[in-house]
């Protein structure tokens, strides 16, 4: 139900530069911008009654404020995503 329910946006591909902390767009060898090849979406309270009923969980056992955090997610369309 997720997977159906977010809003999901794919990105572009980019590195950053550690001397300045700046972050540049990687391009490919035919000057396009690259795309990651992952799609991200925020989870919004009620997309999931049973997502909710864990996060509810977990932010009381670790005392994290729910008014203040937030939940991304990604989805790898390809199915090659992995940990």
């Amino acid at each position: 139900e997720i997977l159906q329910n977010t809003e999901w946006k794919a990105s572009n591909a980019r590195t950053r530069d550690f001397a300045t902390g700046a972050y540049h767009l990687k391009y490919d060898q035919r000057g396009n911008i690259r795309w990651e090849g992952h799609q991200n979406g925020k989870y919004k309270p009620g997309l999931s009654p049973a997502t909710d009923k864990i996060l509810q969980k977990l932010f009381a056992e670790y005392g994290i404020a729910d008014r203040t955090s937030g939940i991304i997610t990604n989805w790898y369309p390809d199915g090659q995503g992995n940990l």
